[in-house]
């Protein structure tokens, strides 16, 4: 790898797995992937940055390490299994808004959609988010109330995202008592609602007892170097333009155009979605403020990629003509091919998204 190792502990770990002789974890542990090692095996006190990192992943590895007696290669486990168990439940959501064969279709557009396909086939969280999350949302929508709880209660824990699905959520259960005066389950159920607030108040509450702030999660300091598209519309409010602060800050090709084609894509998106469910509609909207006012503006590729219901209703739309089929095969190779150049670049120290 040609990664700037630095001195920080997460990559002291990473690194010393080539000390020891193992070259083939590389292949998925990079960049994040230290970090979530890294907790995995000496807790969040080694560093207050750590907090940033949801425990979800590390949970799962520590559970699965106590049988494999290797945090590398079970931190590879979980998010590998998790990256692929996601995919038969996304096509089940679909099939509820479309039938089989369309939506068969855009979960093959989906799945192999190059950033989709990198961050959920390396060591990171968002295959367990995705997978969690969309159960979530699948058992809702056939009102399992309490399965689809325990389900978002998980995803919660995964990545900071997760609660949000309470939105559509409560927005529907609110929607359908007042206009139609029906309720969508038993209001003892209801109860179950409480369940991913109580996971993220316990998350809040780890971060208070150990480091004794309510929210270290928010102790990102290593990243607010990274300027977000609030910045640069600022930038060029205030006179400066986008020119020379675009060649300032966004500067690695072919990445400095990705973060400019998909803010032209989403309104797209979000039109198509609140067309085909306001909920979701209501949900993604929400989910991308963040994303623009604080997020690193290159890696908005990577967060709008794991926000499913703008995918969903994409490929809905594209796929819907039967004709459509035949541009899959095409579309599937092309994204594969750039999806493993992704791959080749990030375990190479390339920054990807």
């Amino acid at each position: 790898m040609t990664v700037n190792w630095g001195v920080t502990m997460q990559n002291a770990v990473l690194k010393s797995l080539g000390s020891q002789g193992a070259r083939w974890p590389f292949l998925y542990l990079g960049w994040d992937s230290a970090w979530y090692l890294t907790i995995t095996i000496r807790g969040y006190l080694f560093l207050d940055q750590s907090y940033a990192f949801f425990p979800g992943l590390p949970l799962f590895t520590h559970v699965v390490s106590l049988g494999l007696h290797d945090p590398a290669l079970s931190l590879i486990v979980v998010s590998s299994i998790a990256g692929v168990l996601w995919v038969p439940v996304f096509q089940l959501v679909a099939e509820s808004y479309a039938d089989a064969r369309t939506s068969l279709r855009a979960t093959i557009f989906y799945v192999f959609f190059p950033y989709v396909f990198l961050f959920t086939t390396v060591a990171y969280s968002e295959g367990l988010f995705m997978l969690f999350t969309l159960l979530s949302w699948y058992f809702f929508r056939k009102r399992a109330i309490l399965p689809s709880m325990l389900f978002l209660a998980v995803a919660v824990l995964s990545r900071p995202p997760g609660l949000l699905l309470m939105l559509p959520i409560l927005a529907m259960i609110i929607h359908s008592q007042v206009t139609m005066g029906k309720s969508l389950s038993s209001r003892l159920s209801y109860l179950w609602l409480l369940l991913p607030f109580g996971s993220f108040f316990l998350w809040l509450y780890y971060s208070k007892i150990t480091i004794g702030s309510w929210f270290a999660i928010g102790t990102r300091t290593a990243w607010n170097g990274m300027p977000s598209f609030v910045n640069l519309v600022f930038q060029a409010l205030q006179g400066k333009g986008f020119t020379s602060f675009y060649l300032e800050t966004v500067y690695q090709w072919p990445y400095s155009v990705a973060w400019a084609l998909f803010l032209m894509a989403v309104p797209i998106m979000l039109y198509l979605l609140f067309k085909m469910d306001k909920w979701l509609g209501l949900y993604s909207a929400v989910f991308l403020v963040p994303v623009l006012v604080s997020g690193g503006m290159l890696s908005l590729p990577r967060f709008v990629s794991f926000i499913f219901p703008l995918w969903l209703a994409l490929g809905l739309k594209v796929f819907k003509n039967d004709k459509s089929k035949y541009a899959v095969p095409a579309i599937t190779v092309l994204s594969l091919f750039v999806g493993m150049f992704l791959w080749l670049a990030f375990i190479q120290g390339e920054f990807i998204s």
